[in-house]
């Protein structure tokens, strides 16, 4: 067995992380090995010196208050409302955009059939834009969107860092 492993394992029967069976199958060793009898002292040693000697700080009065503040703006009836129109105004825009292609396609959609028996020449032409763009656009856009999903993906992630602290 590795060093690191059984650091672990000691340290999961020190902290009182483990099953009831690890924890038998641990004492056990620390028992009969002389070296899982040595870590365990070792790190006995260290998590006594560290609860007694680096006890916790002492904080100024309101500051768990301030930094809980700090963390979850959104408790203002101002803030959720501000919040609530937002989601409706991002919902209300894809609905409106939705209606709009629904109704688009529908409109320029040629709907004479052909004779019975035959199958249906539905026609839809989507009109073409020529914009002359240079050839590097489509370099820069993919770069954009690159970016855009890394500050996406860090946005997730810190507010996920922030809800378990």
């Amino acid at each position: 067995m590795q060093q690191e492993e059984m650091e672990i394992q000691l340290w999961e029967y020190i902290d009182g992380t483990c099953s009831h069976d690890e924890r038998v199958r641990i004492s056990q060793l620390i028992n009969t090995d002389e070296l899982w009898k040595q870590k365990h002292a070792e790190l006995t040693a260290f998590d006594t010196k560290m609860h007694t000697e680096l006890g916790p700080a002492t904080t100024a009065p309101g500051f768990a208050a301030q930094v809980m503040g700090g963390i979850n703006p959104v408790t203002t009836g101002r803030n959720k409302a501000a919040l609530n129109i937002s989601i409706k105004a991002v919902a209300c825009f894809f609905i409106v955009i939705t209606v709009v292609s629904l109704g688009y396609v529908l409109f320029n959609t040629d709907w004479n059939f052909k004779q019975p028996g035959t199958t249906p020449a539905l026609k839809f032409t989507v009109p073409t834009v020529n914009l002359n763009l240079p050839e590097h656009t489509a370099a820069v856009a993919g770069f954009a969107a690159i970016l855009l999903l890394l500050l996406a993906v860090d946005t997730i992630l810190r507010k996920k860092t922030i809800s378990n602290l």
